[in-house]
């Protein structure tokens, strides 16, 4: 759970960097910041899952092959 928060807060920075300086506006900022906030622990999550997906069905086709060969 560290993890998430500090994705979290890194959203927060991000946004908030966005919103000032290329948007030269704190609301925007703000607003970005928050979505960004929420996005990045999901995102973390979904794309760890995927991951974790792509490494089982590699296992398996694995496993599938050296027992193919032998």
């Amino acid at each position: 759970m560290p993890l998430l928060a500090i994705l979290a807060i890194i959203g927060l920075l991000i946004g908030l960097l966005y919103g000032i300086i290329v948007k030269k506006s704190l609301l925007i900022g703000m607003v970005v910041s928050i979505a960004l906030a929420i996005l990045f622990p999901i995102i973390f999550i979904i794309t760890t899952f995927l991951l974790a997906i792509v490494i089982i069905i590699a296992v398996i086709l694995l496993i599938v092959g050296i027992l193919k060969v032998i």
